[in-house]
């Protein structure tokens, strides 16, 4: 079944005291796969932009997603990862976790786009358990 992606725009907010290390990016939740492209915020004084990076992932490889609803309409999903290896290099992560700041542009969708990885994880986790099960039941071993 072909499902239309959904994509959230967040931010990552400066961990440095200079503002350097603000991210900004876009999470993608795809049929077959989770892309997560970021960037850091392009500066006023730097001549070169920014290079895009992206992360494609795996539904097997993102542990867990949750989304949270704050006073004041802030809205922010907490993507963790099994393999902090997968997340390296981005600025904000902390052992494998991210907190996503959602964007203003994408409130709507975030809690939408959380339900749905959350539904895909979840599935692949029923695929793997129900291979498990068929594999030892097709054992010709009597019980």
């Amino acid at each position: 079944m072909q499902i239309e992606p959904i994509a959230i725009y967040f931010e990552i907010p400066a961990t440095d005291p200079m503002g350097r290390e603000h991210v900004e990016g876009k999470l993608r939740g795809l049929d077959d796969e989770v892309v997560l492209h970021w960037k850091i915020r392009d500066r006023t004084f730097n001549r070169e932009p920014n290079p895009m990076h992206e992360i494609h992932l795996e539904y097997h490889e993102v542990e867990d997603v949750e989304f949270h609803k704050k006073f004041w309409g802030k809205r922010f999903i907490d993507f963790k990862v099994g393999d902090p290896k997968k997340l390296e290099g981005m600025p904000g992560i902390h052992i494998g976790k991210a907190t996503l700041h959602v964007t203003k542009k994408s409130k709507d969708d975030a809690e939408r786009l959380a339900k749905f990885l959350d539904y895909k994880i979840s599935e692949h986790r029923v695929a793997k358990s129900q291979e498990a099960l068929s594999e030892l039941f097709d054992d010709d071993t009597e019980i």
